[in-house]
Formats: C-alpha cells, sequence, structure tokens
C-alpha cells in the first residue's frame, strides 16, 4: 500500500493522506522506509505498506507512527468514513490518484464545525507549498480543498481499456481490448453500450484478455462499458469520441493602390471550410 502524507511540521497535524491498495508487477519499485520532504511549515511523508494492517490500527487508533524510521506521529482524529466507486469518466469530479482506473474509495474524516476556519485559511497560508505539490506529487489541494483533514484509502480496479472506432465499405464499430493484467477479475460481466445519434448498440460478453470486433452500424458518438463481478459494478467508463473537426477559414487581403496624391484600398475576402 503506497501511503502518503502531508502533515503541519510544527504539531504534526494530519493536512491530508491516502493508501492505495496495489498490486506490484516486476515493473513497480518498492520504498520501503519511510522517505520525508520538507516545504516549508509543510511536511511530506510517503512509504509502501506491506499490507492494510499498519493503516487500519492508525485509522483505529488515531495516530499514525512512522517508526522505526521516523521518530514521528502524525494525528489522525477521523471518526466519519464514507465509501464511494470512482468511475472512469471525464464528468467524474472525485479525486483519484490514478485517474486513468477506475477505484473504490474510503475516506475518513472529522466533521468541522460552522465557526471552523482554521482549515479553510489553510490553502491562503500553504498556497506555494501546494503549488509544489501539485507539481511533484499531483495532488491538487488548491483545486481541491475538500480533501483538507482528510485519509482516503484507493482500491483501483486493475482493469485497463483500449478501445478504437472503424468504418468500412462493408461494416462500421469499435475494436475494444478489456486487459485485467493480474486475473483478479475472472467470470466477471462486461456490458458495451454504443450510441450514435438515436441508434443504440448493446453487446454482453464475459471478461477476457481477447481483441473483439464489435460491428453495430456506425462509429459511436458515446462509449459506456461496464463491468460486475458478483453483482457489484468493479469498472465502469464512459466517454464521447471526436469524429471529425470542422475549420471555417475566413481570408482577407488588403491591397493598397496609389493613384497621383490618393491611397485607393482594395479589399477581397474569402471562407472555406475543410474537415479534418
Amino acid at each position: 500500500m503506497r501511503t502518503f502524507l502531508i502533515a503541519r511540521t510544527k504539531n504534526n497535524e494530519l493536512l491530508y493522506g491516502h493508501s492505495i491498495v496495489w498490486e506490484l508487477s516486476g515493473l513497480d519499485y518498492v520504498i520501503d522506509t519511510w522517505k520525508k520532504c520538507q516545504l516549508g511549515e509543510i511536511s511530506i511523508y510517503f512509504k509502501d505498506l506491506q499490507d492494510g494492517a499498519e493503516v487500519n490500527a492508525a485509522l483505529k487508533e488515531g495516530i499514525f507512527n512512522l517508526a522505526p524510521e521516523l521518530d514521528i506521529c502524525i494525528s489522525l482524529d477521523l471518526p466519519e468514513s464514507e465509501t464511494f466507486f470512482i468511475e472512469k469518466s471525464y464528468d467524474e469530479e472525485n479525486f483519484n490518484p490514478l485517474s486513468g482506473l477506475c477505484s473504490f474509495a474510503t475516506v475518513y474524516f472529522r466533521e468541522l464545525s460552522a465557526d471552523s476556519g482554521d482549515l479553510a485559511d489553510v490553502p491562503r497560508r500553504y498556497k506555494e507549498a501546494f503549488e509544489k505539490i501539485k507539481d511533484d506529487f499531483h495532488i491538487d489541494i488548491l483545486a481541491k480543498p475538500h480533501l483538507l483533514g482528510s485519509f482516503t484509502v484507493f482500491r483501483p480496479t486493475r482493469i485497463e481499456e483500449e478501445f478504437k472506432g472503424f468504418q468500412s465499405d462493408t461494416a462500421a464499430g469499435y475494436r475494444i481490448r478489456l486487459l485485467d493484467y493480474f486475473q483478479l477479475y475472472e467470470g466477471a460481466k462486461v456490458c458495451l453500450t454504443a450510441v450514435a445519434g438515436h441508434d443504440t448498440h448493446t453487446t454482453e460478453l464475459t471478461l477476457d484478455d481477447d481483441l473483439h470486433v464489435i460491428d453495430c452500424g456506425f462509429v459511436p458518438d458515446r462509449h459506456v462499458t461496464t463491468i460486475e463481478l458478483n453483482g457489484q459494478i468493479i469498472y465502469r467508463s464512459s466517454f464521447s469520441l471526436v469524429k471529425h473537426i470542422n475549420f471555417t477559414a475566413h481570408v482577407v487581403e488588403e491591397k493598397q493602390v496609389r493613384i497621383g496624391d490618393k491611397v485607393i484600398v482594395q479589399k477581397r475576402s474569402s471562407e472555406d471550410r475543410f474537415d479534418v
């Protein structure tokens, strides 16, 4: 579990944190000791934990102990929690550190009183540090200040999707491959829905790593992929396809003609349209 913590240096109060449950491949590297990065009054800590026991204990006890590497305890006063599913969609607004994957997320937080202004002041006070965190760690606290005072456990669905529309003289549709790299979701049911104007085409199949050619009679404007395992949605993507882009170019040509002491301006305009 890759675990990431942002805290105030002075009192070790958690500002933001997350853990990602991640199956390791041969290409992954492991950070097996706590590392620290200092940004003024903000400290950042990260490490790959072997399992969720340490995270669960920290959430239960309200303290994240970074021993033995660091003599530091991060306060986790987060009694409330909520679990939800993050889709792979351009419309998705929930923060996902792995934006290319769907993910289950359990967020731990505490309710703030109506007159609590402490966390509200944090983005302004530590603006420079948060800009650096965005550049280095791709966590944008300034754009999503609601993340402050929370710790989230992400459980991504390790499925990747390859999709491409096609059209020939005899067929039209799309090609799709769903890659279950670690074979974690054997027997999952896949539902593919393609839409173009008023036309809709649905295909159902069992998850595998094969390339599927779907001849639905049209190239989709929009496509939705939904995967269920044991009655639970574990993957859902929705996106629109750009089939062509239309450009209109308005060209104005101007020429000046001098006749004696007079200057006559001649203008000619033309308009061209073309598709990409």
